[in-house]
């Protein structure tokens, strides 16, 4: 009788088991290690390094006291290549890596940079724990009997420790555990006396809670991260339009003057709705706010990158222009009123606002944030009372049509 060939697995179906594999795997990655917003991306990057820049260094000098204790412990029976040779490799990268981090104790590193250095870390402790597994294992196979409990506890001792200085790093500290703790406690369960298989079932118990433990720790920090975003977001934005605040405002305006070293620094430029109250009388409070949000998305569609927008308060708004744009002031000025003209729709009705703007120079009109307030809000005052601004130094504006304007 012909036996008749198994037919193919539908490609579907393997698919289908590729797909289940791969989100398994995935499902279980995130378990182990859950995934950052990108909101908190970074800033988490930053935070693993400046721990490593701390514990690392003392990290490599424990490492060092441990190979050099389990050197002189070591049996004559043992190879040299095992009793000393793999040791003082390990010490010597140990003691290389213990001088490359302690010249990066102080050190201020980019996002980048801190990215590339933890993942130079994570394959170096790899490479030392896949020696140190297999010194230890080896060295056990051929220990003798009363000293084979050392290479165990050597090797639980520094897998314990690179894990808790790295536990900021999951995939760094977990490598570690599962290489350095893993082969030596099978050994133990496969050919170890009762006592051995007590002992390596007690390690494995203690590497399940580390393990759990870092896995915490990362949801600890990113959530600690995410309040601080929060705690920032709360501090530094108007709650209505989602704009900037005073306080923010400042902030950007020092890192200008900070970043730019050109000719000409950031300008100043201070709006303000004319007629706005009878907006809320008429309409209602929910209709202005809703006004005060369609404006702002105006605002910050005109300016793009080259200004920052910021809510001071009521119908008052503050824009600062960059230093690198600061040429196009005046022009960017009119762009802003314009842009006010066409009506807001708010609900059922279509209302219009007019605007007047004060604007005021970095060095020209004051150096400092209050002097340019102070000189934008005198433009802006005046450019409410004349019926033509002027413009020079204090550049002032004010729309040609829509100034007091307010329909419903």
């Amino acid at each position: 009788m012909r036996a008749h060939p198994r037919p193919a697995l539908h490609p579907i179906l393997t698919l289908f088991g590729q797909g289940a594999s791969m989100g398994i795997v995935s499902a279980l990655r995130n378990r182990l290690m859950p995934p950052l917003p990108d909101s908190v991306r970074d800033a988490f990057t930053l935070l693993q390094f400046r721990r490593l820049q701390r514990q690392v260094p003392t990290l490599y000098a424990t490492l060092i006291l441990i190979v050099g204790a389990a050197t002189m412990i070591a049996g004559k029976n043992l190879p040299f290549w095992l009793r000393v040779g793999i040791p003082a490799m390990v010490g010597l990268v140990a003691l290389a890596r213990l001088t490359v981090w302690m010249g990066r104790r102080n050190r201020t590193v980019s996002t980048e940079q801190a990215g590339r250095l933890i993942r130079t870390m994570v394959i170096v402790s790899s490479l030392i724990a896949i020696a140190c597994s297999f010194w230890c294992v080896y060295s056990w196979t051929m220990a003798e009997p009363a000293n084979k409990i050392y290479f165990p506890l050597f090797i639980s001792m520094g897998s314990l420790s690179t894990a808790y200085c790295i536990s900021t790093v999951p995939i760094g500290a977990m490598l570690t555990l599962l290489i350095g703790m893993v082969p030596i406690n099978v050994a133990l369960l496969l050919y170890g006396n009762s006592m051995d298989m007590a002992a390596a079932g007690s390690m494995l118990i203690a590497c399940a809670f580390l393990i759990r433990m870092i896995q915490q720790q990362r949801v600890v920090l990113r959530d600690l991260l995410l309040l601080q975003n929060d705690m920032h977001r709360l501090a530094t934005t108007d709650p209505l339009t989602g704009l900037l605040n005073r306080r923010a405002l400042n902030d950007v305006f020092e890192a200008e003057l900070a970043s730019y070293h050109g000719n000409h620094g950031p300008v100043i430029a201070l709006l303000d709705l004319d007629g706005f109250k009878p907006v809320n009388d008429r309409h209602g409070h929910a209709a202005g706010d809703e006004l005060l949000r369609g404006l702002a998305r105006r605002l910050q569609a005109v300016v793009t990158d080259r200004a920052d927008v910021a809510r001071l308060g009521g119908d008052e708004f503050a824009i600062m222009i960059k230093a690198a744009h600061a040429g196009e002031a005046d022009a960017l000025a009119q762009q802003m009123l314009s842009s006010l003209a066409a009506p807001f729709n708010v609900g059922p009705a279509a209302i219009r606002v007019g605007a007047s703007l004060g604007l005021a120079r970095w060095n020209q009109d004051g150096r400092t944030l209050d002097d340019l307030f102070a000189t934008a809000d005198r433009a802006l005052y005046a450019s409410k009372t004349r019926d033509k601004p002027e413009a020079p130094s204090a550049a002032l504006l004010d729309h040609p049509i829509l100034n007091a304007l307010v329909k419903g």
